[in-house]
């Protein structure tokens, strides 16, 4: 599978971090991928964190990118005893996406033509990471990304990839995902601002929390959070999560679009932050629990379209998917129905450059997935022969699991191979079999992830 396809679309916005008109959009990394430049990231961090050494220096709020650490920090966690990041509510997200630009653009403005670029990177926080418990770059004390309050709950993260995959296919109301509904209002100095009732939306409450609290030290507290540099990353992965779901469900607006964003400079709202391209930017979300962006997260992989009228065996190319799903079904649709017979038959998942060989023991140990069955109708007034048509659904979860995570992107075959036909009555057994086989054909064969059980059964 490709890698998402880079939008060339940017709108001018007037809060300062939006990408101008025209802008490229680029790709925010993996922080553990080869290709991102941890040095350099590095070294934009150190200077955001020496501004707040120097004696000389003083943060401007009309020059947010030329500010110091402190300042982004306290631009999540507020002042005192005050937190100023929002949560239960529905613009929790779009409010997180606009301090991650705003700390993004003063990283790219520190070493001015070399830094332009630089993109901050997400802690992909549902897999194994190339540190003991955090990216290797987190765990490095001689880091400006290290922090030494730092204290995992428990070795092992509470939450998977596939755990969140599962969560976004589920959640299909903004609400519903991103927390309480908000409406404008107006706050205790006279102006506008987010009005909210206080509810967990799916993301938050217990992924968002639950991690947090697993990362440990600062992040344990929405107050001090920002305080720990991975902080950044983590929530990177938030917003990565955020924008898969969005293309996911085609969800095109966002909850409160007037509502303001607060403590932020530029007075942005909620639908200033809406479409991640409009923004300037991309993920990289290969690995991660975005199934395929841009892309419904259940897709039917089409393996074959139309009828082919010749016996089995049935062979069409398949190309193994990305570790983006939790279940995955091999689809025989317009299988025939025959009146007084039964036939059943084997469906195998092999390497392109294996030959078939559905007769040998060893071939199908190694390659069959599993077997399906139709019985006959019995009732040769109603079906005398195959007027009826049935769908068999074989389950391929473990084997496509097991593939995808080893060796996604590989070329292999499916192939259907359906036995010889057996008669139900004794006087249709002379009849000829092979004949009822080679009217064995399909309608359709396909690949369908993450079935909807309950929308199939209406």
């Amino acid at each position: 599978m490709n890698r998402i396809t880079r939008s060339l679309l940017a709108i001018a916005l007037t809060l300062a971090v939006i990408a101008p008109l025209g802008a490229e959009t680029k790709t925010r990394l993996n922080i553990d991928d080869p290709a991102f430049n941890v040095k350099l990231y590095e070294k934009a961090v150190q200077a955001l964190k020496d501004r707040d050494k120097d004696p000389n220096h003083k943060d401007d709020p009309n020059t947010p990118s030329k500010n110091g650490y402190k300042y982004f920090e306290e631009m999540h966690n507020g002042v005192g005893a005050m937190s100023t990041c929002q949560h239960q509510n529905e613009i929790f997200l779009t409010w997180h996406r606009a301090v991650l630009l705003q700390y993004e653009k003063a990283l790219q403005a520190t070493y001015p033509g070399e830094t332009d670029n630089l993109m901050l990177p997400y802690w992909n926080w549902g897999v194994k990471p190339s540190g003991k418990y955090y990216p290797a770059a987190y765990e490095q004390p001689d880091s400006p990304l290290y922090d030494k309050n730092r204290d995992p709950e428990t070795p092992e993260k509470p939450y998977t990839n596939e755990q969140l995959r599962t969560m976004m296919l589920k959640t299909t109301t903004w609400r519903g995902f991103s927390g309480g509904e908000c409406s404008v209002g107006t706050c205790s100095d006279g102006k506008p601002c987010a009005v909210c009732t206080p509810k967990f939306g799916a993301f938050e409450s217990p992924y968002h929390n639950i991690m947090h609290n697993w990362t440990g030290g600062w992040m344990t507290d929405d107050k001090t959070a920002a305080k720990d540099p991975i902080f950044w990353s983590f929530h990177a992965y938030i917003d990565l999560v955020f924008d898969c779901w969005q293309k996911t469900q085609k969800i095109t607006d966002v909850g409160c679009p007037d509502c303001p964003l607060r403590a932020l400079p530029g007075n942005p709202t909620a639908k200033d932050m809406k479409s991640t391209a409009a923004l300037g930017y991309t993920y990289d979300f290969r690995d991660t629990a975005c199934a395929e962006p841009g892309l419904n997260a259940r897709p039917k992989v089409l393996a074959m379209t139309s009828r082919q009228k010749k016996s089995t065996p049935y062979v069409v190319d398949f190309t193994i998917p990305r570790p983006s799903f939790a279940t995955a079904h091999v689809r025989l649709e317009g299988l025939p129905v025959f009146a007084d017979y039964n036939y059943s038959g084997r469906v195998f998942l092999y390497p392109a450059t294996v030959t078939l060989a559905s007769s040998d023991a060893d071939f199908r140990k190694k390659y069959q997935v599993d077997r399906f069955a139709v019985w006959g109708l019995g009732d040769t007034e109603h079906a005398p022969h195959h007027e009826a048509a049935v769908t068999a659904d074989v389950d391929a979860s473990t084997e496509l699991d097991y593939l995808a995570k080893k060796e996604p992107g590989a070329k292999w075959k499916i192939a259907v191979v359906v036995d010889k036909p057996s008669a139900q009555y004794e006087s249709t057994r002379k009849n000829a079999s092979a004949e009822v086989q080679r009217e064995i054909t399909f309608d359709h064969v396909s690949v369908i992830y993450d079935r909807d059980y309950a929308k199939e059964q209406q």
